[in-house]
């Protein structure tokens, strides 16, 4: 008789509330953002960390994502800074992040999103509910489109 012990991995998406935790978000970001696609790091860290919402993304134990959401009316929110660990996409662990922080926007009171999406990814973003809105822009050296979504 044979017994198999299945491991289930498991994605746990949380506010990223202390320090250590913002930590974890900030080097998500630093590996996807500044090492990876070469955006300067004064470009990537800004004065909008402090008074956003972080979500961070473990798979097991493992910090693997993030994004956050930042106020910018009563009714309006902006996700932003959504990583993911490039060993780590395709897995629909970005769509959970994208989730968790939509959740939180209508909480929030939010009727609309924005975002600025690297062009590239932009599907992942319209699979999502968003529209485009406005035409390609630079922000970073890389093109970005303003997406919009009615919640």
């Amino acid at each position: 008789m044979f017994f198999y012990t299945i491991f289930m991995i498991k994605l746990k998406v949380i506010e990223a509330a202390i320090p250590k935790q913002i930590s974890s978000c900030l080097a998500i970001r630093k590996e996807v953002f500044i090492e990876e696609q070469k955006v300067p790091e004064n470009e990537e860290l800004d004065n909008f960390d402090s008074i956003s919402f972080h979500a961070l993304a473990y798979l097991d134990s493992t910090p693997i994502a993030t994004g956050r959401l930042l106020n910018i009316t009563e009714s309006h929110m902006k996700i932003g800074r959504m990583a993911v660990i490039k060993q780590y996409r395709k897995n629909g662990y970005g769509k959970k992040v994208l989730r968790f922080l939509e959740k939180k926007a209508i909480e929030l009171g939010a009727k609309k999103i924005t975002l600025n999406s690297q062009e590239y990814v932009k599907d992942f973003y319209i699979n999502s509910g968003y529209l485009e809105k406005d035409n390609i822009f630079l922000e970073a050296g890389i093109p970005h489109i303003t997406m919009y979504k009615n919640i």
